[in-house]
């Protein structure tokens, strides 16, 4: 097992659709892929059920997963490459380097699907819903561009929504049982691995859809970085 995670960490950028930190296509995505469809990116994205299923169903949109590790990257790459799929890319880089790139502007949409929810008060800031990393992805969204958030940590997920509220955003589009809502859509709908096993356990999946309008730094204490466990 090792060995195959090293030969597929090796053979990562083998494939067409696969990139390492590359810093030259910041601002220049729209050359890579040809065209000027929207730019969606999918953030800790694993092995990329969710961009795959998303590249697939939207042809008119072009879709990067990012992730931290190459392995898991491979086996994305590796499946879009096979598919044929060109509006599809794969990157491994730091969610935390995001403004290196990518531009001022240049994402139009971002998904955040199952992060780790890092429970303890000193890891508040890697939370991927946290304000440091909001306002890393106002500086890469279009205006209105929208952010899209699913997690089958109901505690995580209210402790994000306490802080998107701290943080000034408004949340329309709201729901603690997503496959049960009327905001499932064929996109919203498509499962990661993650997902398929929490559903046969009987999880509930909360999902929320928003903009970063209005968007500022909570005030101090405005809520408690402390992750709270079910009683």
């Amino acid at each position: 097992m090792a060995r195959k995670k090293s030969f597929r960490k090796d053979d990562f950028l083998n494939f067409p659709n696969a990139f390492k930190e590359d810093h030259e296509k910041k601002g220049k995505w729209k050359e890579y892929f040809g065209n000027d469809y929207p730019l969606i990116l999918e953030l800790g994205c694993g092995k990329g059920e969710l961009s795959f299923g998303l590249a697939e169903i939207c042809p008119d949109r072009n879709f990067i997963g990012l992730d931290l590790k190459s392995d898991r990257l491979w086996v994305a790459a590796q499946r879009a490459a096979e598919a044929g799929l060109k509006n599809l890319a794969y990157q491994r880089l730091d969610i935390g380097q995001l403004t290196d790139f990518f531009a001022v502007g240049e994402v139009d949409g971002i998904w955040i699907t199952f992060p780790d929810p890092y429970p303890k008060s000193k890891r508040a800031p890697r939370r991927l819903t946290h304000y440091r990393f909001l306002s890393q992805y106002a500086e890469i969204l279009k205006p209105g561009g929208v952010i899209e958030f699913k997690t089958d940590n109901f505690e995580l997920f209210e402790w994000s929504r306490e802080h998107f509220l701290a943080c000034g955003l408004t949340l329309d589009h709201l729901t603690y049982d997503l496959h049960h809502s009327e905001l499932l859509t064929p996109e919203t709908g498509i499962k990661t691995y993650y997902e398929q096993r929490f559903l046969k356990m009987g999880m509930k999946i909360n999902y929320v859809r928003f903009t970063l309008e209005g968007l500022h730094e909570p005030p101090p204490d405005s809520d408690s970085d402390e992750i709270q466990s079910p009683v």
